[in-house]
């Protein structure tokens, strides 16, 4: 099995933190290997299928995850349904209170399903590896950007 770790700090309470994250529409504004998310029914939820398109090392690619946890604030789990060969992989996500808002943790296992596929699965690890920095930019540029559009707490707009 391949695995990469990364984590990224975000200036937004937990709460904020997994609704960004966890909404499909800003798939594509985080990751840039995602082209488009889209849950079945329209929202994420525990037991639910996501359908993903996307380019991973320029090559098109097109998933289905099933979403095995759903715990806001705390947790999300996705895993990889179809295709399943030559490699599944699982992401997990973990959202713990930071002295500056948010500890958002990412570890994406890639299992090698058929013999001799592990050079797939390292080929994943790496490519996601070189994504992670980008996104993480991402995703911070977003949370800021949420940020200033919204007025203090107490505050009509």
């Amino acid at each position: 099995m391949e695995i990469f770790e990364g984590e990224v700090v975000l200036s937004v309470s937990p709460e904020e933190a997994f609704a960004i994250i966890g909404d499909p529409a800003n798939a594509s504004r985080i990751d840039p290997m995602i082209r488009s998310y889209e849950p079945e029914g329209g929202t994420m939820r525990e037991g639910g299928l996501n359908h993903i398109r996307g380019r991973l090392s320029g090559l098109p690619y097109r998933v289905v995850s099933r979403t095995d946890v759903w715990d806001p604030p705390r947790r999300m789990v996705m895993a990889q349904v179809r295709p399943a060969r030559p490699a599944r992989m699982t992401l997990i996500q973990t959202f713990e209170p930071h002295p500056d808002g948010t500890l958002v943790r990412y570890r994406t296992e890639i299992e090698a399903t058929v013999p001799g596929a592990g050079f797939v699965a390292r080929a994943m690890r790496r490519s996601i590896a070189r994504n992670f920095a980008e996104g993480a930019c991402r995703l911070r540029d977003l949370v800021s950007k949420r940020s200033t559009l919204e007025p203090p707490s107490g505050e009509e707009s």
